[in-house]
């Protein structure tokens, strides 16, 4: 359990760690996230604009690989519209040096299922997509600031109600400020994360973050590019 809370238009809110949740918090937490992202010009490349189901069943098993760096964020306030204790949000910060799953992590979380259920197209899709950004992240881990250990933010999602009302700025602050640095001194690291989105380039920059790097993913004809942004944030 994390004791943090925060009070944003009258939402009173607690952050707690993945890894204390059962099977279908876990499902609910996929299920805010895919919502949020199903329309992202690289999730709508790979597996079509709207399709949730596909996405949920991957994040959900993202989550379990993530599940000591995910946060998620419940509902405390007892007179809120929301009811007590729901997930109103999720942020994902990954530790420095964070080593990507092996081929039989992925094999026990069952992705190679993936092709079977949603095609192989989408199988093709999702890795080209993410050989480009492994490419771009290593270019981009080489021009951050002043070489510091570097946390990764992703799978950040409000629910759909709440969007636009100050809670995914409050949920970063909190990310940033409470779940970073742990065993660094003072507050020597950067954070960074990727976004395909044009409005949460805005979004972020307004919190601190500096683009680090714009790149261009051109798919194929019929489905067209989109743009990849890697921002960082630098504690002041």
């Amino acid at each position: 359990m994390i004791d943090s809370r925060e009070k944003s238009h009258g939402l009173s809110f607690r952050a707690e760690r993945l890894d204390v949740m059962n099977e279908t918090e876990c499902l609910a937490a996929a299920k805010l996230i895919a919502e949020a992202m199903c329309f992202d010009s690289a999730w709508a490349y790979i597996f079509g604009k709207g399709n949730t189901e596909a996405l949920e069943w991957l994040i959900y098993r993202n989550l379990w690989v993530h599940k000591g760096e995910t946060i998620v964020y419940r509902s405390t306030a007892r007179k809120s519209k929301e009811a007590k204790n729901e997930i109103i949000g999720t942020c994902t910060i990954s530790p420095p040096a964070k080593k990507m799953a092996s081929t039989w992590e992925k094999i026990k979380l069952g992705l190679f299922k993936l092709p079977f259920l949603f095609g192989f197209d989408s199988l093709h899709r999702l890795m080209e997509v993410d050989s480009f950004f492994q490419k771009h992240s290593v270019y981009a881990r080489n021009q951050q600031t002043a070489n510091l250990p570097m946390y990764n933010l992703h799978m950040m999602a409000v629910r759909k109600e709440l969007r636009g009302k100050g809670y995914g700025s409050k949920i970063i602050k909190d990310c940033l400020e409470h779940q970073c640095g742990d065993g660094l001194p003072g507050r020597n690291f950067s954070v960074a994360l990727n976004t395909q989105t044009d409005r949460n380039v805005v979004f972020y920059q307004r919190l601190g973050f500096t683009i680090l790097q714009s790149n261009i993913f051109c798919g194929g004809p019929a489905e067209g590019g989109f743009r990849s942004t890697i921002m960082e944030y630098k504690p002041s």
